[in-house]
């Protein structure tokens, strides 16, 4: 099945060191009158681009990367000092322009996310050691939906590393921008190998 662009949206953006991928579940917090009006405008749209962005970089130049696409779940104004935004992750687009500090939308093109694959044996290793992080540590925190069919998929598992390894964001769009999950499945199976599976702590993980 071939991978191709379907539409065109210029959408509110958020950029984030939480690299947030399609297949999970994203919360969004801040407070004070600027996240309030961004909050509002989302709230309008109900869809948002979400940019990926390295922790010691305050902006990046994005046009040609991938962007997530989401999609509003719920927004709570008022039970906590913050606005919490809760988004559904649910595709991925190119960024068709940079952004600045005076952006307030960005357009990007959704693409098709990556065409199916069979498991392999790479993805079983990849999968189970997913499986121990995310079972253990991780579900409340990245909001993923766990269920049995995800851990045979090697797209799903391909994205979830992606999101929680500490990569730079130029090797994960190199390995997003891939019409499908192969070279990403070989890349974590030698990266993930060096990694010892009883470390309980992400500081390991932190290091690579």
């Amino acid at each position: 099945m071939g991978c191709h662009a379907v539409n065109r949206y210029s959408l509110p953006f958020h950029q984030t060191t939480e690299h947030m991928l399609p297949g999970s579940i994203a919360r969004i917090s801040g407070k004070g009158l600027l996240f309030s009006s961004w909050a509002r405008s989302v709230q309008l749209s109900q869809r948002l681009w979400i940019v990926m962005r390295d922790c010691e970089s305050p902006q990046r130049q994005v046009a040609g990367d991938r962007v997530a696409l989401a999609k509003v779940i719920s927004i709570d104004w008022l039970s906590q000092d913050s606005i919490t935004l809760t988004l559904d992750v649910y595709g991925w687009g190119e960024a068709l322009h940079n952004v600045d500090g005076a952006s307030q939308t960005l357009l990007a093109e959704q693409q098709a996310l990556w065409c199916d694959q069979e498991p392999c044996n790479d993805c079983l290793f990849i999968s189970a050691f997913l499986r121990q992080w995310l079972e253990q540590e991780l579900c409340k925190r990245l909001g993923t939906k766990l269920d049995y069919r995800d851990w045979r998929n090697p797209n799903w598992v391909c994205l979830r590393w992606l999101e929680l390894l500490p990569l730079s964001v130029e090797t994960k769009q190199n390995l997003l921008k891939v019409g499908d999950c192969e070279i990403a499945v070989r890349y974590l199976t030698i990266l993930l190998e060096q990694i010892d599976p009883t470390e309980k702590s992400l500081r390991l993980l932190r290091r690579i």
